[in-house]
């Protein structure tokens, strides 16, 4: 994941795209190998985003 972080970290702005979609290609990966279903990590995302948004708003 480091290695795909910095990759992204170095890209040019063409670039940066391609290199997200293979963080996320190792995230997917990563919840694979645990048993995790990619609609419950977003899941988990959405409650998360809801939760901050809601802060922000105070």
């Amino acid at each position: 994941m480091q290695e795909e972080l910095n990759d992204f970290l170095e890209a040019t702005d063409e670039q940066q795209l391609e290199e997200l979609a293979d963080l996320l290609e190792v995230v997917y990966s990563v919840i694979q190998n645990k048993g995790v279903e990619r609609d419950e990590l977003e899941r988990i995302r959405q409650i998360k985003y809801d939760e901050r948004r809601g802060l922000r708003s105070v």
